[in-house]
């Protein structure tokens, strides 16, 4: 086995990590993605509920074009903003920041201009191919996800920059803001017009005010910045190769976690199918990616700065974030599967129990892509995602083709999708690692405390799905909101309990603690002296 496959840590005993910029945008990350997720889970319930089965379905397809459109468009330079910014701010050279961000939102409009052109062109085509001819409004409902994709490069853009300059607080606030008024004018305006384009122009309305005046905020402080450094900036050949290696990087997760499959099912069965397939991801996908993807931004900034300073810290920084990240989400994901089918026959009062059963696989499905996160920031952080770019090219060939042999020639449908994303992550997973090993120096896998912390879990929520199934807990009350209350009291008890058998059975070793202290998150280390007793 390869020795960077262990429970401990590379290079124990070095110092922290993460500038004290970077560890006090922590909370502020986890507090908007906590209010995010209720927003989101309100917003949810909202849309299904308001539209029914198959506007829901005509919705979803929508927005998945425009999430594709959303990743072509942005031409890789969120993520080079997020690994070039933190740069030039160390080197405090304002002229070379403020070049690279006009010239980022500049490309990024122009190419959402071209994509629009483009797409609006092939409505007609885009319509017999997802056997949509029965929606009259096919190509309004195009034109309004292009221009949903111009706004998300707009709030992904403000969000990245200031993220980068590890001004989370500001970040925050106005994803609190944009969920609450997304939120509140579903609450308000959907009951009296349950459309597709109600819900459209609301979300877009909500990003449009809101993310306006977070731009102009943006460039306020940063040409208000007392920096005076006239050296160059990051050269063009260096920022567009990062970038084009980081869009196809993304568009192979979307390809690889759901977006194929939904045009693959919208193709084979039309939008009510695909529509299905997208509820029973969107819901876990938020639930089991909640702290990833409240750190991942400032994780990866944080990352590049840290590599900057001390290029020898990747190894023990790639195994501390794996802990991390399996602390944040495998309690979550094992729960999420057991009880998936229960929440959306609640949550849905039934319209969408085929979503439930997905969610369930789904659960445990998107802890997958979780093995990626840390090594992809450590390859952007020495600038290397490109060698893996034969690897991608692999993946996406894999997932397509069993894409079109599961659920097109062999018509498996939903589950088509799903074994599809499961076969190609388990086929492609040991060549992908034997590459980012070279690059990297090794995977830093803690493959012991994974193994830990997986099965007390499965075995602890697997005793409270018996225990409410004999007690027939849900069936006891034909109040929805009762049901969704005790579905959040088991998730607490869940909780408690599983820290309780943590410190009872010393699951988190002595070396763990090390790893988690490393990252220098008082608030973290705090929690694990009162919870661990070390």
């Amino acid at each position: 086995m390869d020795n960077h496959l262990q429970s401990d840590g590379p290079d124990s005993g070095k110092g922290a990590f993460f500038s004290p910029e970077a560890v006090r945008g922590v909370p502020w990350m986890v507090l908007s993605k906590l209010v995010l997720f209720f927003a989101y889970f309100g917003v949810s319930v909202l849309t299904v509920n308001g539209l029914g089965k198959e506007k829901f379905g005509v919705y979803s397809l929508m927005f998945n074009i425009s999430s594709y459109l959303l990743i072509a468009c942005g031409l890789g330079l969120g993520a080079a903003l997020m690994r070039y910014v933190p740069e030039l701010a160390a080197r405090q050279n304002r002229h070379a920041l403020l070049h690279l961000m006009w010239k980022s939102a500049t490309l990024q409009l122009l190419a959402v201009l071209g994509a629009s052109v483009v797409v609006l062109r092939f409505a007609g085509p885009l319509q017999r191919l997802f056997h949509a001819e029965h929606i009259e409004r096919f190509p309004f409902f195009l034109a309004l996800a292009c221009g949903m994709t111009g706004l998300l490069l707009l709030k992904d853009y403000v969000a990245t920059v200031f993220t980068s300059m590890f001004k989370t607080r500001t970040v925050a606030i106005l994803s609190m803001v944009q969920g609450a008024v997304w939120l509140a004018g579903l609450y308000v305006l959907l009951g009296a017009r349950p459309e597709v384009d109600t819900v459209f122009f609301i979300q877009m309305l909500s990003i449009g005010v809101v993310y306006a005046v977070g731009a102009a905020l943006l460039f306020r402080r940063v040409t208000q910045l007392p920096w005076t450094t006239q050296e160059f900036g990051i050269g063009r050949r260096r920022a567009l190769k990062f970038s084009g290696t980081a869009m196809l990087s993304a568009i192979l997760r979307m390809v690889m976690f759901k977006y194929s499959e939904v045009f693959f099912l919208a193709a084979a069965g039309g939008a009510t199918l695909a529509g299905v397939y997208d509820l029973g991801y969107t819901l876990p996908y938020t639930v089991v990616t909640f702290i990833p993807l409240a750190l991942l931004s400032l994780a990866t900034a944080a990352f590049a700065e840290a590599y900057v300073k001390d290029a020898s810290c990747l190894g023990r920084l790639i195994s501390s974030s794996y802990k991390l990240l399996m602390a944040a989400s495998l309690p979550v994901a094992v729960l999420g599967a057991f009880f998936a089918p229960t929440a959306y026959h609640v949550i849905y009062r039934g319209e969408m129990d085929e979503a439930g059963s997905l969610a369930s696989a789904f659960c445990l499905l998107l802890l997958l892509p979780l093995v990626s996160i840390p090594l992809s920031m450590a390859l952007k952080a020495k600038e290397k995602v490109h060698n893996m770019l034969p690897m991608m090219a692999f993946q996406i060939v894999v997932n397509l083709f069993l894409d079109w042999l599961l659920i097109v020639q062999l018509q498996w449908g939903v589950w088509g999708g799903i074994w599809a994303v499961a076969a190609t992550f388990f086929l492609t997973i040991t060549p992908r690692m034997m590459v980012a090993r070279h690059i990297i120096g090794g995977i830093y896998f803690p493959a012991a405390f994974f193994f830990r912390m997986a099965t007390v879990l499965t075995l602890e929520a697997a005793a409270f799905h018996w225990v409410a199934g004999r007690l027939r807990l849900f069936e006891r009350f034909e109040q929805d909101w009762i049901n969704i209350g005790l579905l959040f009291g088991i998730g607490a008890l869940y909780a408690v309990l599983f820290l309780l058998l943590v410190r009872a059975f010393r699951l988190v070793r002595q070396s763990d603690i090390a790893d988690f202290q490393a990252l220098e998150i008082k608030r973290l280390n705090k929690l694990m002296f009162r919870v661990f007793g070390v």
